[in-house]
Parts: C-alpha cells; sequence; structure tokens
C-alpha cells in the first residue's frame, strides 16, 4: 500500500468509527466490524475479502461488555489493521488475524487516552471556560463541532500509524519467521474464533448450549461442512430446539393446573 492508498483508507476508516460506528451502536452492537469493514476492502479493491475479515475479527469478543463509554475491546481498530494485512498485503486472513487481535486491546486503551486528554483535558475545560464567560454559543461550537473534529484528526493520525508502520513491520516479521513460527500463528488465528464463542457462551451463563457448541465446531473439522452450511444446519437445530422447549413449557403448564 503506498501512502495516498494509505492515507485514504484511513480517512475512511476514521469516518465509519467517528459517524457510521455510534449510529449503528443504538441498535444492538450493529457497530462490530461485520456491519462496515466491507467499505474498507472495497476502498482496497476487494469487498468480499474485507467482510469476511470483519466477521472473522467479530468472533474475538461476541459478548461485547460496555459499562458507561468505556469498553473491554476495540474490534475496529483490529478490523482496520487485519484488512489493510489480508487486502492490502495479500497475507493470509490466519495470521494477519493473529497479529490483528491484539490491537483490540491496544486501541481500546488508547481509546480511554484520547478521552482523558482530548476530551477531559482540551474540549472540556474551553466549554467550561464558555459556560463561565456567559457564552453558551461558544460552548455550543466547543462540543458539537471542534470536539468532533479533533477527535477525528486523532483517529485519522492514528490509524495511519497502525496501518502504514504497522503493516510493514507485519511483513517483515512474517517474512523473517521461520516456517514452526508462522504456523504457530496459523494454529492461534484459527483458535481465538473459538475463544471468541467460548467468552459468549460464558457470558450468557447457559451451559446446556456447549454441546451446539461442540457439534459446530466437529461438523466443521472432522466432516469438512463450509461456515454457510454450519449457519443454515444452526437456524434448523435452533427452531426445533425452541419449538421442543415451548412444547414443554406448554405440557408442564397444563400440568400444573
Amino acid at each position: 500500500m503506498d501512502v495516498q492508498t494509505t492515507i485514504i483508507y484511513c480517512v475512511v476508516a476514521a469516518l465509519l468509527c467517528r459517524y457510521c460506528c455510534p449510529l449503528f451502536g443504538m441498535f444492538n452492537q450493529l457497530n462490530l466490524p461485520y456491519m462496515l469493514s466491507w467499505i474498507l476492502g472495497m476502498v482496497l479493491g476487494d469487498w468480499r475479502t474485507g467482510l469476511i475479515v470483519g466477521a472473522v475479527i467479530t468472533t474475538l469478543n461476541m459478548a461485547p461488555v460496555v459499562i458507561g463509554a468505556v469498553q473491554t475491546m476495540n474490534l475496529w481498530d483490529a478490523a482496520v489493521l487485519c484488512v489493510a494485512l489480508v487486502v492490502g498485503q495479500g497475507m493470509d486472513i490466519e495470521v494477519a488475524f493473529a497479529i490483528a487481535a491484539p490491537m483490540a486491546v491496544l486501541g481500546n486503551a488508547l481509546t480511554n487516552i484520547q478521552t482523558v486528554i482530548l476530551y477531559d483535558g482540551i474540549t472540556d475545560q474551553l466549554t467550561l471556560r464558555a459556560v463561565r464567560n456567559g457564552n453558551p454559543k461558544q460552548a455550543v461550537l466547543v462540543e458539537s463541532i471542534v470536539k468532533w473534529c479533533i477527535s477525528f484528526v486523532w483517529m485519522c493520525v492514528w490509524y495511519f500509524i497502525l496501518v502504514y508502520f504497522g503493516t510493514r513491520a507485519a511483513t517483515s516479521l512474517v517474512t523473517a519467521m521461520p516456517g514452526w513460527i508462522v504456523s504457530g500463528f496459523v494454529a492461534a488465528g484459527r483458535l481465538l474464533p473459538a475463544v471468541g464463542f467460548g467468552l459468549f457462551l460464558s457470558a450468557m451463563g447457559k451451559k446446556k448450549f456447549i454441546p451446539f457448541f461442540i457439534i459446530g465446531a466437529y461438523a466443521y473439522l472432522y466432516f469438512g461442512l463450509s461456515s454457510v452450511k454450519i449457519a443454515i444446519l444452526s437456524v434448523c437445530i435452533a427452531f426445533i430446539y425452541i419449538q421442543l422447549d415451548r412444547s414443554d413449557d406448554g405440557i408442564l403448564a397444563k400440568g400444573g393446573k
């Protein structure tokens, strides 16, 4: 990826993160990477792969926890780097996934730093000063325009550093690695989605669903079923399970009467 392509890519990523993600976030966590990563892929000429990468990144944390404005992972930062590695650099998705996954934690830390430095340290102080001076128009201007512009510039700079230098460092690292270490990254990349689903099951607190998880894993690993076929089979099993569960509830209700 050259500098011009990287700048365009980073600006689009910042726009999606700053404006589209909060909009989709109002609708049941639809601000996850699988909703918007195809646009990043389209910028680099392959929207299908971008969509696949976003779906894989989403499996890192199927049950994101948000307390106030603080979240456990910033999956969008991991998706930005992973799409650049896979689509822009041609890296295997498993290796790119293992490399980009830590960015979900690092990006979350940088988001918290952004909140402290940019919001608490700059824009909130400007707003407070305007209110004390009896200038409500200036306070509204700072909160509605200045804050968003500063945040957008911050994200553009961070994404440029992440993509321009991160992709080159990751490519050089993978090239210099022995084959057995690369194989380890591939194995880790394949394991991480399972960890994400495990966290999801743990957050649900429904141990009775664990057998379905194991059935899906065996169907993929040993029977060679594609993810689409497993998804269709899962929908059918879920429908049957719901119908049987309702039937049991009905029988118990009648027995109680």
